[in-house]
């Protein structure tokens, strides 16, 4: 994969020329920062060292941290990287087929492994970011992971009307896309139905949890959340939360994705049922709480630059959302 980062030799040059006297050794780019690795020549005064990574930092342009490296000779220096090529979902997406039933390509994190996690262990998903931040790559990234796997059913909720278009033929619907407030009412009760049945028939064979033996796992992805619930948030919400909260025990799960993650939009409710999050980029400490709980979404570049938080697990990785392009997508679902 190919990073945009700054040439070595012009960092090995610009250090120079401040009196750090070093030799490049190697470059380690990743999405996040791109990390350079020197010998020193000679071994300068912590007056010159100081002043050289103060000024190379003015140079880059770019946030960096300097750190001594395994031998006394030896120093790294880490430059955030503000531009990027992005890591492209068809080149990763092989690392699929040995993983476990129902994984999803997250993306890569800062050392470029790719990420994954099975809808199992997430459970149902909340992806939330202002415009430009990749919500809908990172949607399209998790419908297409999942195509991967068999036993598995979808459906579309998408009052946009272009988001899910491309998805309208496929065998695997248990619906068609929902692009008016009456359908989407309509599946979000079908899927509630479902999972009644579901229940009845394990009640019947005194199961607690099913497997993927028991029921077709079945997805339902919701775009653009906020237009949803404009029109009728409590029962919405409502419907929404009793798939995320009595769903997962039988194979069923809801995925929602929005740009205007307000508390007016998300409730408590649906915070509370949703557990594993996606943030993006966010104008604003407000939604960025929201989402993940933390500040952290108002600092990152946007274009699928995102924190994961998978429930369940108490740290959260700083991801870069893999590219996928509409011909990509073409392609895949040979349109």
């Amino acid at each position: 994969m190919n990073f945009e980062y700054i040439e070595p030799d012009s960092i090995t040059q610009f250090l120079n020329h401040e009196g750090l006297m070093c030799d490049f050794k190697s470059v380690a780019p990743s999405f996040a920062y791109t990390t350079y690795y020197f010998n020193f020549i000679t071994y300068p005064k912590n007056s010159i060292l100081k002043k050289a990574i103060q000024n190379l930092q003015r140079f880059t342009g770019s946030e960096l941290e300097y750190q001594e490296g395994g031998a006394p000779d030896q120093f790294i220096i880490s430059v955030k990287n503000e531009k990027r090529i992005f890591p492209a979902f068809l080149d990763y997406c092989n690392i699929l087929a040995s993983a476990p039933s129902g994984s999803m390509l997250l993306g890569l994190d800062e050392q470029n492994k790719p990420i994954t996690a099975s809808i199992y262990d997430t459970k149902s998903i909340f992806i939330g970011g202002a415009s430009g931040g990749g919500k809908s790559v990172a949607l399209h990234n998790l419908i297409t992971s999942l195509m991967c796997y068999s036993n598995f059913e979808y459906a579309f909720i998408d009052l946009k009307k272009c988001e899910f278009e491309i998805y309208k033929n496929l065998p695997s619907l248990i619906a068609p896309v929902a692009n008016a407030f009456n359908e989407a009412i309509k599946l979000l009760k079908r899927i509630n139905d479902i999972i009644d049945k579901r229940y009845r028939i394990m009640a019947k064979k005194h199961i607690r949890k099913a497997t993927e033996q028991d029921f077709q796992t079945l997805v339902c992805f919701i775009d653009e959340y906020a237009l949803l619930t404009s029109q009728n948030q409590k029962d919405i919400d409502a419907l929404v939360s009793r798939i995320a909260s009595i769903g997962r025990a039988c194979n069923c799960y809801i995925i929602i994705a929005t740009q205007h993650a307000t508390n007016a939009v998300i409730s408590n409710t649906i915070r509370s049922n949703l557990q594993s999050r996606i943030g993006l980029r966010c104008m604003n400490t407000a939604q960025s709480m929201n989402i993940i709980g933390d500040s952290v979404l108002t600092s990152l570049i946007g274009l699928g630059d995102a924190i994961i938080s998978i429930d369940g697990v108490p740290k959260n990785k700083h991801v870069q959302i893999c590219s996928l392009s509409d011909d990509d997508l073409q392609k895949i679902y040979n349109l």
